[in-house]
């Protein structure tokens, strides 16, 4: 088992869209991953909605595929878990969905298996 940290310190998003290339992690040898989300909180928010997927793919920079989708968070403390299997070799994160607030803060930390 391989922990991993999608987010080295909390990272805070101010509208949808996927992790830089930097962010964006090498799993060779593993075939699955557990994946929690924490939003620690939002700014300037009236209804906020944060909706992030975990993406996979064979090259760091294109193609990537769905691996699922967190459930939306609309509170600050949220966390969702979500487990991961059938990983290519570079896995990313994806925030598809994000209104009703400024911005929003979270970590995303997980274990990989083999």
């Amino acid at each position: 088992m391989s922990l991993a940290l999608f987010t080295r310190k909390p990272r805070w998003v101010t509208a949808a869209g996927p992790c830089t290339l930097d962010e964006t992690m090498e799993f060779r040898g593993y075939r699955s991953l557990r994946v929690t989300l924490r939003v620690l909180g939002f700014k300037g928010a009236t209804a906020p909605v944060l909706w992030v997927a975990m993406e996979t793919s064979l090259h760091p920079d294109r193609d990537f595929g769905s691996l699922g989708r967190f459930c939306p968070v609309a509170r600050n403390g949220g966390v969702e878990v979500l487990n991961c299997d059938y990983l290519m070799r570079y896995v990313r994160w994806n925030v598809v969905r994000f209104d009703g607030a400024d911005a929003a803060c979270f970590t995303l930390e997980g274990a990989a298996g083999e």
